[in-house]
């Protein structure tokens, strides 16, 4: 859906990020590199925003095109640049997590209104006997706000015919839908079949209570929903412990 669609901060963070890392290598050609984000991000987009046009557009030719073309060649200067733009497209996204209304995301999600309910996908994953149809779960609607997170993440909350409250994350413009969906359902599969070994055949996991984190996941054609359960990725685990330790991530050796 229009809503789910990635917002052109977003889109510069991302290439900003793979752009400093990409610094670091050998081959980084920083003209090339300034001038295809110029092209790709700022240059005659109907889609920006005035703050992107008024602000960052602006802030962006001051810092990277005007320069001399000596000085951009310089390869230090430019990674500091590109961190310096890094943590300020950061910090402007990390402030637009909050509550927004369902309805202005994505109209079908909010009038979902299912009188039977819809059975929550994956419920039965994990259950090494023949599951009882009374104690399916089912998807009764989806709360009317959600929250708006930066770099592609948000938060959604599923209530079901048993009470709960179900937070899913959600992943925007789902490419390849049909083959996403083969692809999770065999590394679903994989993973349930290594906790299997690790439950009974296996002592040393069996007796720590080892497993393989399985989380449900609900793919959409414009969407694709999965099972928050105080997920972390690696990279925010490590930002995390950067920050307990009052180290810059981008830095740290």
């Amino acid at each position: 859906e229009k809503g789910f669609s990635i917002s052109i901060e977003e889109e510069l963070y991302g290439i900003i990020e793979k752009g400093y890392n990409l610094s670091f290598k050998e081959d980084f050609k920083p003209e090339r590199y300034i001038e295809k984000l110029w092209g790709g991000v700022f240059n005659d987009q109907p889609s920006l925003s005035e703050f992107v046009k008024s602000t960052l557009k602006v802030q962006f030719q001051k810092d990277f095109m005007d320069e001399n073309p000596d000085e951009v060649n310089k390869l230090v200067r430019v990674q500091e640049k590109l961190k310096k733009w890094k943590d300020m497209v950061s910090r402007r996204l990390s402030l637009k997590f909050a509550p927004t209304s369902l309805v202005e995301i994505s109209k079908k999600l909010a009038n979902f209104n299912y009188r039977s309910g819809m059975e929550l996908p994956g419920q039965f994953l994990e259950l090494d006997t023949e599951p009882f149809p009374e104690k399916r779960i089912l998807i009764t609607r989806f709360e009317p706000n959600i929250f708006i997170g930066a770099f592609n993440k948000n938060r959604i909350i599923i209530r079901t015919n048993t009470g709960k409250r179900l937070m899913y994350s959600t992943l925007k413009n789902v490419k390849g839908h049909e083959s996403l969906i083969k692809t999770d359902d065999r590394i679903t599969q994989f993973k349930v079949f290594l906790n299997k070994i690790f439950t009974y055949m296996h002592p040393e996991t069996m007796r720590r209570g080892i497993k393989i984190g399985v989380y449900k996941k609900i793919i959409l054609p414009y969407v694709k929903l999965t099972e928050e359960n105080n997920l972390s990725t690696l990279d925010e685990i490590y930002k995390i412990a950067c920050a307990e330790y009052g180290i810059d991530p981008d830095t740290a050796t």
